[in-house]
This record gives C-alpha cells, sequence and structure tokens, in this order.
C-alpha cells in the first residue's frame, strides 16, 4: 500500500500548526510574554527558597529560563506577525484592479 504524500497527510502536527495560527495575537505580545515569563522565573525562585534549596543556583536557573524562553516567544511573535503581515499584503495585491498576487522583479 503506497503512502500518501506528506502534504496530504493529516497529524496532530498539522492540526496544531492550523489552531495556532488561526488564534489571534494578544494586544501586546512582548509585553505579556516578559511578564508571563518573568512571573515564572519568580516562582522558580520562590520554590527553591521554600524547599531549602539554593537560591544563588535558583536566580541563575531563573535567569536563564527568563532569557530563553522570552527570547523564543519574541522571535515566534515576530514570525507570526510578519507572516500575517505579508499574507495580508499578498492578498490586498491579489484582489486590487490589475493587481498580480506575486510581484515580478524587472530588468
Amino acid at each position: 500500500m503506497a503512502r500518501r504524500p506528506r502534504e496530504a497527510r493529516a497529524g496532530p502536527e498539522t492540526a496544531s500548526q492550523r489552531r495556532r495560527e488561526a488564534a489571534p495575537l494578544p494586544p501586546h505580545p512582548y509585553r505579556s510574554s516578559a511578564l508571563f515569563h518573568g512571573i515564572l522565573a519568580g516562582l522558580i525562585v520562590l520554590i527553591a527558597a521554600l524547599v531549602g534549596s539554593s537560591v544563588t543556583t535558583a536566580v541563575v536557573v531563573a535567569v536563564a529560563y527568563f532569557v530563553l524562553a522570552t527570547g523564543w516567544s519574541w522571535f515566534r511573535f515576530s514570525q507570526r506577525i510578519r507572516a500575517r503581515t505579508q499574507a495580508e499584503a499578498d492578498a490586498a495585491a491579489a484582489a486590487a484592479p490589475g493587481g498580480r498576487s506575486k510581484p515580478t522583479k524587472s530588468g
């Protein structure tokens, strides 16, 4: 039995990707993600202090978590914003009278 091409296969990866692309962006995505990851980093330090672990180590781990997680979130938000802007520009160009769906290089 032959396998279907990758584009024709439906799987959890494509379903989650569609949900993620359809999800609206928060009003302030960069600020919201920094606040969210800052709170989680604070929880890392708080839990370490409550269980009697090294607070210094917990602060280092929390800062590393905050920098990596916030950076990743900002990177992904910028990708989504850029993709939506491009899709809107393509749709506007296609809808314009005499517009082309893709610009061509002249010269």
